[in-house]
């Protein structure tokens, strides 16, 4: 067991060294080219150069290659983003035909020249950049709207996190030279503490599933497995997202929060609202927004609603798949049914709102104490299994 629980952290270590390589190099970039002291460009130079040489000595040379040659890639692809918005001003190319074109430079060409486990980490940076680079095309091809100086462009693809250039944070006026690095340094320990503990544990729950004898015991490590797959996810998405937060605030920027606690969620629609607020911001922006918009030109506004975000979250898992499938070459609809699914749930759990309002009307209740209470336990526990669900099959 300590054997096995070891293995699965030096793995864990190794593929958080990698990320931390390739997310932290723009912003040890930027630092560098931005910062006035000279002491503070060494520091920063001397404090990234740490990552990749853990990285190295973890076993994780050759992905660090595909890492360098990969940036270098991108930042010559998005050298020419300011033409493409301007393209796209003119009516030279579609929206439609500006994200295929960003999908097949961006993805499927890296994903062709360099299969393999690294480069799925580096597709991690190439699927966040077509939202970034299309939210900024559309942004700044709309009537009366100017492209940004290559430098700001640079900055909004590469360092600020948000992906929608219309909610890219603020910059501070008067920023604490100090003021995000406690941030990171949180963000830090969370990814730490998820490699050395959640993860080795929920993969020890998975090993102790079949020892379990009875059916009981069973269920009940099954359940505590789908827990510690939800919050090892969970760790280690807002553990890289307070990095680039805290980043952002050393930088000068304030940007808004990605993860907002959604274990504490009271509903489908309320989940969805706090897990990755960014790429929801994004979803929201140029998929449910103008479905919805359409939809409810035929159909009462409830139902339009409920179409457009059902199709927001099935185009979501299509993007999901589509990493997949730019990496691999393989084609799996395993991240689509996850999001069918909760869009399947957010129908239920909408009917069942309904329904819920209708007995209330029904049997005259009002200001019942306990009906409430009971409804609200009710959503909670639905909530909570769904989720925990979703961990042990798509997770």
């Amino acid at each position: 067991m300590v054997v096995h629980v070891v293995a699965n952290c030096l793995a864990a270590f190794r593929h958080m060294a990698v990320l931390l390589s390739l997310r932290l190099l723009p912003f040890a970039i930027y630092g560098v080219l931005a910062a006035t002291a000279l002491r503070w460009r060494a520091l920063m130079a001397g404090a990234y150069l740490v990552v990749p040489v853990v990285a190295c000595y973890l076993g994780a040379r050759s992905s660090l290659f595909v890492i360098g040659i990969g940036a270098a890639y991108y930042l010559l692809i998005s050298l020419g983003v300011n033409g493409l918005s301007r393209r796209l001003a003119d009516g030279r190319i579609s929206r439609g035909g500006a994200l295929v074109a960003l999908f097949f430079f961006y993805l499927l060409l890296p994903g062709v020249v360099f299969p393999g486990t690294a480069l799925l980490l580096f597709l991690i940076v190439g699927w966040e950049l077509v939202l970034s680079v299309y939210s900024y095309c559309v942004e700044t091809s709309r009537a009366g709207s100017t492209t940004a100086p290559l430098r700001d462009c640079l900055f909004f693809l590469f360092v600020n996190p948000t992906v929608v250039y219309s909610a890219r944070g603020t910059p501070e006026v008067a920023p604490d030279e100090h003021t995000g690095l406690w941030r990171a340094a949180t963000g830090v320990v969370i990814m730490f503490v998820n490699a050395a503990a959640l993860r080795p544990f929920a993969a020890y729950l998975h090993n102790s599933i079949a020892l379990a004898g009875l059916p009981t015991a069973a269920a009940l490590t099954w359940f505590a497995y789908g827990v510690g797959r939800f919050f090892a996810g969970y760790a280690a998405h807002s553990g890289l997202a307070s990095i680039h937060i805290g980043l952002m605030r050393q930088a000068g920027w304030t940007v808004p929060e990605r993860y907002q606690y959604p274990f504490l969620a009271t509903s489908p629609m309320d989940f969805w609202r706090r897990w990755n607020t960014y790429i929801r911001a994004w979803l929201e922006a140029y998929v449910f927004l103008p479905l919805a918009r359409r939809a409810a030109r035929a159909t009462p506004r409830r139902s339009a609603q409920v179409i457009a975000a059902f199709v927001t979250l099935l185009v979501s898992g299509l993007i999901h798949d589509a990493l997949v499938f730019a990496g691999r070459q393989t084609v799996t609809y395993h991240m689509s049914e996850l999001f069918l699914a909760a869009g399947a749930l957010l129908v239920v759990w909408r009917l069942a709102a309904f329904l819920s309002g209708a007995i209330r009307v029904r049997l005259s209740i009002h200001h019942t104490t306990q009906f409430d209470l009971v409804t609200r336990l009710s959503s909670r526990l639905a909530l909570t299994g769904a989720v925990v669900a979703a961990a042990i099959v798509w997770g």
